[in-house]
């Protein structure tokens, strides 16, 4: 009786990675560009319009590290659900079906190839802001870390976006309404002290919050118990986030 051919889980993930990298060779310079200018843009804002009139080195801080995950909300989480309402309203997913794979791998393969795409705005982000703005960092290895578990709870949001989504415009719609929300309504660019009452509380709703005072903590070398506590709940966010979008799902879209 001949024995059932089983694919080995890594090997299925690398092979959905590279086809995810593959997929990208038509817009991965406009992904690219976007990530770079993003940053730019809001880092010459700062410098002209709030730089000047008596800005903190706190507050640099506080620009610097709300800037790095504006550049991933924008890069990341955007791209991702474009991805996956593409998938859908192609009907690539049936393609998918065929490779005996699992819908996680598919996912982790799509939030992995993204997140490839979207650090190196990130770091630019990080590398020109520092050196601009003056900021007093002391950047640990383990912002490498928050970096990649802020990215990734981002990518994930995204992705439930898009499994509910038919096509890229609605998607779209729906993505920059929520990209500016929650640049805008959570502590990113600014203490989460400065927010109105209501949004103190529902801020802690949002992975943003957590990704950004985890950057934030790692960018002073400030490592307390906050920080690992950031980080457990963006790897918490990240897991449930990853089973809701494999149940949602559906092969046959």
């Amino acid at each position: 009786m001949p024995r059932p051919f089983r694919v080995n889980p890594l090997a299925a993930l690398w092979l959905l990675f590279r086809m995810q990298l593959l997929s990208m060779r038509w817009f991965w310079r406009a992904t690219l560009v976007g990530g770079f200018f993003l940053p730019l843009f809001t880092l010459t804002f700062w410098k002209l319009l709030v730089a000047g009139y008596g800005a903190r080195s706190s507050d640099a801080i506080y620009f610097l590290s709300g800037n790095v995950v504006i550049s991933l909300l924008f890069g990341n989480m955007r791209e991702v659900a474009s991805r996956f309402a593409f998938l859908q309203e192609t009907a690539a997913l049936d393609y998918y079906a065929t490779l005996m794979t699992d819908k996680v791998s598919l996912i982790l393969a799509v939030v992995l190839a993204f997140l490839v795409m979207s650090l190196p705005g990130a770091l630019f982000a990080l590398l020109i802001g520092t050196a601009w703005l003056g900021a007093p960092v002391q950047p640990h290895p383990l912002l490498a870390l928050a970096l990649v578990l802020g990215s990734i709870a981002l990518s994930v949001l995204g992705a439930i976006v898009g499994v509910y989504c038919r096509s890229r415009e609605q998607s779209s719609i729906i993505i920059t309404l929520l990209t500016l929300g929650l640049a805008v309504l959570s502590p990113v660019m600014a203490p989460i002290e400065r927010l109105p009452k209501i949004l103190q509380a529902t801020s802690y709703l949002t992975p943003t919050t957590y990704a950004t005072q985890a950057v934030r903590s790692a960018l002073v070398s400030t490592l307390d118990g906050r920080f690992w506590l950031n980080l457990a709940v963006l790897v918490l966010f990240c897991l449930a986030a990853l089973a809701f979008v494999s149940r949602r799902l559906d092969w046959r879209a």
